[in-house]
């Protein structure tokens, strides 16, 4: 038997994500203040404002749940992944995103050369502690929050839908370069969360999200050694998602569950297809 969808208490035609810290009433996106632990309805907050969240302010609590399920187990992956592939460092080789490298005879490798996989192992394996470190900061910062917004479940197709976005990023502007990381994942969710604030009609200077993005893509185009296509193409990807899920700003819009799960998934198979296609046609090195 499944559980009866929780309604929003506030807003009775809206499906709530989360319940308040507080009172534990059912409250949906439009209810919830960020609170120094969660979300507070406004009543509990004392002021009827609209959703805030704030990704830069709660780097150690990961922004929304003590403990958000997914976010940590992808964190889990990512380090497992590293630890691994450093003792096998062949495994980089096989898993590392690139778009075609061909020598007859000698070498043939690539998502062009039919290892679609790669557009998924590519955004969990990192170049070095630093590299992997930087990464984790980040999802641990942003990840509770768009978690608890969006539920564990649709939180990590929204992520994979990302990841992605970046790889597609990849392989149009770099197919050659040999890429891995989880920043376009990270740039994807950010993404996300700007159309998300935008559509509630939060300005960026409200928050600190505004300032976040401005010193991420900065050190996307100042920095040696940054995948420009995978950080571009993640976020470009995070905010097309975003829109389609809440609208454009000021538009308030929250999908109905099965939409929104329509949405990821066509989203990712389209960027997952589109990834295929590109490097399928990127030149050989």
């Amino acid at each position: 038997m499944t559980s009866p969808e929780l309604r929003c208490y506030r807003h009775a035609d809206r499906s709530a994500g989360v319940t308040c810290q507080r009172c534990d009433r059912p409250i949906c996106p439009d209810c919830m203040i960020q609170a120094s632990v969660g979300f507070q309805c406004p009543n509990c907050a004392g002021r009827s404002t609209q959703q805030v969240i704030r990704p830069a302010q709660s780097w150690a609590r990961g922004a929304g749940l003590e403990r958000p399920p997914v976010t940590m187990t992808l964190i889990a992956l990512n380090v497992a992944v590293y630890l691994l592939v450093s003792l096998r460092p062949q495994w980089s080789l096989d898993g590392e995103l690139i778009g075609r490298i061909v020598v007859p005879g000698v070498i043939e490798l690539g998502v062009g050369q039919g290892e679609w996989w790669r557009l998924f192992t590519g955004g969990f394996m990192h170049a070095s502690p630093m590299h992997l470190a930087f990464n984790m900061f980040a999802l641990w910062s942003i990840g509770g929050a768009l978690e608890q917004t969006f539920g564990a479940k649709r939180f990590a197709a929204v992520y994979m839908a990302c990841l992605l976005s970046g790889s597609f990023g990849v392989m149009l502007v770099s197919p050659g370069q040999r890429t891995v990381g989880a920043s376009g994942a990270v740039f994807g969710l950010f993404g996300v969360l700007l159309a998300l604030q935008l559509s509630r009609g939060i300005p960026l200077g409200q928050t600190r999200l505004g300032m976040v993005l401005a010193i991420n893509l900065a050190f996307t185009f100042m920095a040696r050694g940054i995948s420009i296509g995978g950080h571009i193409g993640g976020l470009i990807g995070g905010i097309i998602l975003g829109v389609a899920w809440f609208g454009p700003p000021r538009a308030r819009r929250e999908p109905a569950p099965a939409r929104s799960w329509a949405i990821t998934i066509g989203f990712g198979v389209a960027v997952l297809l589109g990834a295929i296609a590109a490097a399928s046609v990127a030149p050989a090195i």
